[in-house]
This record gives structure tokens, C-alpha cells and sequence, in this order.
């Protein structure tokens, strides 16, 4: 086993715990180049889905109750 495929079996851990659709996994996996490059961009998708869940705790706190 080399090092990108390690890389990438650790990266296929980290989209099934953070409920990385299958699309999105794929869509990464196929614009990478390289480890560094699939590291930073699960990072990126990492840092966009906290701000997602973020966002949508705060909006849920904001509603007015029913």
C-alpha cells in the first residue's frame, strides 16, 4: 500500500463519518492530484459543512416559535 492510497482509505473513513454524499467524495477524488491536494480539499468541503450545520442551528434558534 502507498502512501495516496492510504490517503485515500483514510479519506473514504472521513466522508462516511461525516456523512459525505457520494457525489461530493467523487467529485473531489477526480479533481485531485495528489495527497496534499485531497487533504486540502477535505478540508474544505470539512470547513463548508461546519459552516453549513452552523448556519442552520442559528436559524433554527432565531424562529419564532410556533
Amino acid at each position: 500500500m502507498n502512501r495516496f492510497e492510504i490517503i485515500n482509505a483514510a479519506a473514504a473513513e472521513y466522508a462516511a463519518t461525516r456523512n459525505v454524499d457520494r457525489d461530493s467524495f467523487k467529485n473531489i477524488l477526480n479533481l485531485i492530484g495528489n495527497g496534499e491536494e485531497l487533504i486540502t480539499a477535505l478540508t474544505a468541503q470539512s470547513n463548508l459543512m461546519e459552516i453549513v450545520e452552523n448556519h442552520n442551528i442559528m436559524k433554527k434558534r432565531n424562529e419564532p416559535s410556533s
